[in-house]
């Protein structure tokens, strides 16, 4: 293996494999391990492998049918509720029109 050679005008020049053990002995220093990312990544790991499990079983019971069109039609009974509210609200309150209150008052002044 040649040494890694370095000039100013072309920089550092390792050959492959003398670069590849070099990232891996510097990813591998402490300042890139953070013992409190780790755990949490982990829990939300396993947080996320209990969901998906528990779905699992839960579709397997045949209980998901039921829960898949109680989580379908509530979206649906909230578009149906809140709509025409917010359609008959919106266009009453703007039948006035943008002109100025007192009709005394030009644009100009």
């Amino acid at each position: 293996m040649t040494p890694a050679s370095w000039s100013p005008l072309r920089g550092l020049d390792p050959q492959p494999a003398e670069a590849r053990k070099w990232l891996s002995d510097e990813l591998q220093r402490s300042d890139y391990r953070n013992p409190w990312l780790d755990s949490a990544v982990r829990w939300l790991m396993d947080q996320l492998a209990k969901l998906f499990e528990g779905a699992n079983k839960l579709a397997n019971s045949g209980v998901s049918l039921v829960v898949t069109v109680l989580i379908a039609l509530v979206p649906i009974a909230i578009l149906v509720w809140v709509i025409p509210r917010v359609r008959r609200d919106s266009v009453v309150g703007h039948r006035e029109g943008a002109g100025p209150l007192d009709p005394t008052i030009a644009a100009g002044t």
